[in-house]
């Protein structure tokens, strides 16, 4: 069994024979001699099964007789040699296409592989600025706060010191004016602030002993003395507390400016 296929117009015939086929192809020859065209034919020979055995290609128009054309024992058809040779030639692009495609990918990772290093050490070296500036930043602020300590120590330092040589002047000045205060004839002006008006406390003074002396503020002082007090027949014992300024224009240097408090020794 024969197939005759016209590539051109798209067609298929069966024919039982080669004779018949022979026939056909005269026919098809003349019909493009005719209109002066062109054609493709593709001849193929069938087993029982319908499976082809052999094919041959044949340009219209052609010279001679058909029967020398295809169809010879042994002949190997031009079209499935081309055919094979298509496959092939199609196999070796695709694979030279795989291999570009592969060769592509891997320039493309190597490309992007320099890339994320610079990003990532990008990003290093921000995270390192910003690692930086936090340590200068804490940094001064322990150098700001450390300062602020040290003016702190040095403004107590200095005001200790000052208290140190200040103490002995105020100790005088204290027990003098105490001796003044528990005396009906001593006389108070030249001690206490001319807006302060004190009455003397009942008692004879008997002893005083400075128990602590502190700077409330500045050229302003708390002495706090035990006194021990003889009234009558009665010894008593008392914690006496002067606030003391520190007045130039005064006769002693110093003023008494709030009553004194007095409370009982040694509660």
């Amino acid at each position: 069994m024969y197939r005759l296929i016209n590539l051109t117009l798209d067609t298929t015939t069966t024919y039982k024979n080669k004779d018949l086929v022979y026939q056909a192809l005269e026919r098809e020859n003349a019909k493009v001699k005719h209109q002066e065209a062109e054609g493709l034919l593709l001849v193929e020979e069938l087993d029982k099964k319908g499976v082809v055995i052999s094919q041959e290609e044949i340009l219209l128009p052609f010279e001679g007789v058909p029967e020398s054309l295809f169809l010879q024992n042994g002949h190997t058809s031009k079209l499935a040699e081309k055919q094979q040779h298509s496959s092939k030639r199609s196999e070796t692009v695709n694979d030279q296409e795989f291999i570009s495609t592969e060769k592509q990918e891997r320039r493309k990772s190597l490309s992007d592989t320099p890339s994320f290093l610079k990003r990532l050490c990008q990003w290093g070296m921000g995270l390192l600025m910003l690692a930086s500036l936090a340590l200068a930043g804490l940094s001064t602020l322990l150098v700001i706060t450390q300062s602020k300590q040290v003016v702190s120590l040095t403004r107590q330092v200095k005001q200790i010191e000052k208290l140190q040589s200040e103490t002995g002047k105020l100790d005088a000045f204290g027990r003098y004016f105490l001796s003044h205060y528990y005396s009906e004839q001593g006389e108070l002006s030249n001690f206490v602030s001319s807006k302060l008006a004190l009455n003397h406390p009942s008692g004879q003074l008997q002893s005083v002993i400075l128990e602590t002396a502190s700077q409330a503020r500045d050229k302003t002082y708390q002495l706090t003395y035990v006194l021990a007090i003889k009234d009558g027949e009665n010894r008593t014992q008392k914690r006496l507390t002067l606030t003391i300024e520190e007045v130039a224009s005064a006769l002693y240097g110093y003023q008494v400016i709030t009553e004194p408090k007095q409370t009982t020794y040694p509660k």
